[in-house]
């Protein structure tokens, strides 16, 4: 994915660590060459920190016979969603749709190709689903709006169209803390592993390699997104049946509202909205390696 800053996602460029010379390999470049008695360790570190950079994605979308008034519908829902968005908090600035697609609303798995026939036995006719993804982005102070926002939608029946990316407008700090940490984690092992020898006439010496492994981002909102799924199910079959049912047993006649679902949700979820739905942190897992010099006392 381009993107214009570094995001919540394992790092691109992702080398094996097989590609990097192993300890063993460093220890005997660094004997041959100098005839120095060295030790190499592994320094590691998993900084975890808060984003401050979230990015939701929404799926609006209405289904018509008719083409043009299912892109009606969902432009008129759209509103109704960004209205309920701005009126949180987030500036209209940070909510954005710039396309919208229209599907053939009957489409299904290939073991379900047969043409469906309405109660009165005539051939169902075609529907039209148009779909349009609000991006709503939170920064700053917003990003406390989290739950406020998840919860909304969650009670207008909209739901995710992909997992949400957690980011952080200070990420190439906290990489740079993470490596240190690391290198500071691969010095006390040496340190430990040296005084482990009892040996009084050795101590650990100045570093004479330092490798840079990688520096990994990562956090589980992939792992944890199921949204995918269940829509990937849902148009194929489930939803589109329960959907032309229903429109055919209604008259024939355009739809002038969009279908915009309002759950009724209990008092004490509402009251609890920011624990239910909370920002996981990015973690920055560092991984570094550093050859130690064992000097005589």
């Amino acid at each position: 994915m381009a993107r214009t800053m570094q995001t919540a996602r394992k790092s691109t460029g992702f080398r094996n660590h097989r590609e990097y010379e192993t300890s063993q390999e460093s220890l005997f470049r660094i004997y041959e060459k100098d005839k120095t008695r060295s030790i190499a360790v592994n320094g590691s570190d998993d900084l975890k920190i808060q984003p401050d950079l979230v990015k939701l994605f929404f799926e609006i979308s209405e289904v018509s016979q008719d083409v043009t008034n299912a892109i009606e519908l969902t432009l008129q829902k759209l509103g109704a969603v960004r209205d309920k968005i701005v009126a949180l908090g987030v500036a209209n600035d940070c909510i954005f749709s710039d396309s919208i697609t229209v599907n053939n609303a009957e489409s299904m798995s290939d073991d379900e190709e047969e043409e469906e026939e309405d109660v009165n036995g005539e051939k169902s006719e075609s529907s039209h689903e148009a779909t349009v993804v609000c991006r709503v982005q939170l920064e700053g102070e917003t990003a406390a709006l989290f739950g406020k926002v998840m919860f909304a939608m969650s009670s207008l029946g909209v739901q995710c169209h992909q997992a949400p990316l957690y980011e952080s407008t200070e990420l190439t700090a906290h990489r740079n803390e993470s490596r240190e940490n690391a290198i500071r984690n691969a010095k006390e092992k040496a340190s430990r592993m040296v005084d482990a020898l009892n040996n009084e006439s050795l101590q650990l010496g100045k570093p004479i390699s330092i490798i840079d492994t990688h520096v990994n981002v990562d956090d589980d909102a992939d792992e944890s997104f199921v949204g995918n799924f269940f829509t990937y199910w849902s148009r194929r079959g489930t939803k589109r049946k329960r959907t032309h049912i229903t429109q055919r047993a209604e008259s024939k006649s355009k739809s002038s509202q969009p279908t915009l679902t309002r759950l009724d949700l209990s008092g004490e979820a509402q009251a609890r909205m920011d624990e239910l739905f909370v920002v996981p942190p990015i973690i920055i897992r560092s991984f570094v390696q550093v050859v130690f010099e064992i000097e005589e006392v």
